[in-house]
């Protein structure tokens, strides 16, 4: 959201547009509390052109990945992250299944390290802007 607005979270938009990414838990999320929230939403194909509509008014607040809305904030000033919530949404790693077992295991093994020593909570810190949940450290 812009910064400077009163909106603290979702809800207070009521009447508002409230803007998401196709093909995403942000856009479940916001249309499964459209009736709640009293608010319209209103869907964008990329990222980039939700962003764009939130910077030219279009709409007036934004629902997407919390990684993306961090690293915008911290590259476009008057922006903010007003609230979060949890869309049961998970981030992970495919690999072809029985295909290449031992870049399977380094991958495994440098997962394990990250969240050992550290590095796995610096990342994600730097990258999605809150402390990693207990259980992803595990």
């Amino acid at each position: 959201m812009k910064a400077g607005t009163p909106y603290q979270k979702i809800g207070d938009l009521h009447g508002k547009k409230v803007g998401a990414q196709s093909g995403t838990t942000g856009l479940d999320y916001a249309k499964a509390h459209t009736k709640a929230g009293g608010y319209t939403v209103v869907e964008y194909q990329d990222i980039a052109t939700l962003q764009q509509a939130l910077a030219t008014g279009q709409i007036d607040g934004a629902v997407a990945d919390l990684s993306v809305w961090t690293d915008f904030v911290k590259h476009t000033p008057g922006y903010r992250v007003a609230s979060t919530f949890t869309t049961g949404e998970q981030y992970g790693i495919a690999l072809a299944k029985g295909v290449n077992p031992r870049l399977l295991s380094v991958v495994n093994e440098v997962i394990t390290g990250a969240k050992h020593d550290g590095a796995y909570a610096a990342i994600y810190q730097k990258w999605i802007g809150t402390q990693a949940p207990a259980s992803a450290q595990n």
